[in-house]
């Protein structure tokens, strides 16, 4: 888990928060070494709610054929997912006259295989994969037969129905698991699955996990013309482990399941261009302003992530529960401006009520330091570029000037015209006041003594 650092700060306080909720919803990963081998006194399944892999060939979890409605092992799982009465029916006089329907069942898609989609350079025939997942075991051990359901005849009550069987109280017990499996890249289509080495579950020594890749080779167009080729490749993690009865199921399940794609050449980054070519002056806006994000995988059941500022990116993995940081916004950081420029809203009104030469020392500056930050820090930025941004660009910067000559003419307005400069000082004096009692509420909320 994320040790608490020694000076807290809200973005530290964020990490643990989203931590916690991994831990209680995913279940431990590679650094939770406290609880890399957990003892649980119920099934992991109701713990751990994602990031899991179910058998493939599961029909009752993945919705395949229906159980049989006397099929024993199912009692449990229907019983807690029947669905709630109505409220108000079932409180009526109706209600008491009417025959009780029968419960509908909320039938389970449960997710059997997690993916990920990768580009590479055309020449690379063979990737690492690194998969990671726990096993959960149960203790005291018990036989396969027991857990697949064959240990016993069938015994019927007085009524000729088959008797619910009475279980073993049992613990589970995590076992962490780590495989490294080198793939060979199929030249095009889907390539032969390959097993996990030692992937079997714990207590049932059939079936296993296994990984089965996908490749196609195409070329693209980019922003300026030139092309290039790659080669996606899919690579699905699989479960295909003997199911066995429900009861039991988690010691088939493959949790906390990750996907590693490992390339020493680098991935080819993907690259969105569906603003590139569009007509939509918003979609053209973002094409420029997103020009140089890109995305290095896509997940399947998950999400894709991968190490921040690598160059090149080699390694990309699966995540079941994806974070993103939104960057701070914060005007008129830059000393020079704050000491040229007056942005307080009090010292403005104030200004506006000495006169129109206090109001022109307070913002004459403002449009010329506008007009510098669009010479020096936007011009330079956007020269190098492809036709179609170029000419989004170019618009921006007429909209910029466009923007300069109205501040500049708001200025002179304020300074030259007093019914305006009264108006000035009011908005000010009022959104000054605003943020006193916004301020004041605050503080007053934070107050311990209330």
């Amino acid at each position: 888990m994320t040790a608490v650092p020694s000076k807290i700060t809200s973005a530290a306080i964020r990490t643990r928060i989203v931590d916690t909720f991994r831990r209680d919803l995913v279940g431990p990963s590679a650094n939770d070494l406290d609880l890399a081998r957990e003892r649980l006194s119920d099934n992991a399944s109701p713990w751990y709610m994602t990031g899991f892999l179910a058998p493939a060939e599961d029909e009752a979890a993945l919705g395949g054929a229906e159980p049989e409605p006397d099929d024993l092992s199912l009692v449990e799982e229907t019983e807690t997912t029947l669905e709630e009465p109505d409220p108000v029916e079932a409180s009526g006089a109706a209600a008491d006259r009417e025959e009780p329907e029968t419960p509908n069942t909320r039938r389970r898609f449960l997710p059997s295989s997690v993916g990920l989609t990768v580009l590479l350079p055309p020449d690379v025939r063979t990737i690492e994969a690194v998969v990671t997942w726990g096993d959960y075991r149960t203790e005291p051990p018990l036989p396969e037969s027991v857990l697949i359901g064959e240990s016993e005849p069938e015994v019927l009550d007085e009524s000729g129905k088959p008797k619910r069987a009475k279980r073993q109280p049992v613990q589970w017990v995590r076992v962490p698991k780590k495989r490294r499996v080198s793939l060979a890249v199929p030249e095009a289509g889907r390539g032969s699955p390959v097993t996990v080495p030692e992937s079997a579950a714990e207590q049932i020594r059939r079936g296993g996990l296994t990984l089965e890749a996908h490749a196609r080779l195409f070329e693209y167009e980019l922003p300026d013309g030139s092309r290039e080729q790659v080669r996606a490749l899919t690579v699905f993690f699989t479960n295909g482990r003997r199911t066995v009865q429900r009861f039991y199921a988690d010691a088939a399940y493959a949790f906390q399941a990750r996907l590693e794609l490992v390339c020493p050449e680098g991935f080819r980054a993907r690259r969105d261009l569906s603003g590139a070519r569009a007509s939509d002056p918003d979609l053209r806006l973002a094409d420029l302003h997103y020009r140089d994000l890109c995305e290095w995988g896509v997940g399947r059941n998950a999400a894709a992530a991968w190490p921040e500022g690598e160059t090149p990116v080699t390694r990309v993995w699966t995540d079941p529960l994806p974070t993103a940081e939104v960057e701070r916004v914060a005007p008129n950081e830059d000393k020079a401006i704050r000491d040229a420029v007056t942005f307080g809203m009090e010292d403005l009104a104030a200004a506006a009520a000495a006169g129109p030469s206090a109001l022109a020392v307070a913002l004459s500056a403002l449009p010329d330091l506008y007009a510098d930050w669009i010479a020096n820090h936007q011009r330079p930025l956007l020269t190098e570029l492809p036709k179609r941004r170029r000419e989004t660009a170019d618009r921006l910067l007429a909209e910029m000037d466009t923007a300069r000559d109205r501040i500049a003419a708001g200025i002179a307005l304020v300074e030259t015209n007093e019914l305006a400069r009264v108006a000035f000082r009011m908005m000010n004096d009022a959104v000054a006041q605003a943020a006193r009692q916004r301020e004041a509420q605050k503080r007053e909320d934070r107050d311990p003594r209330g």
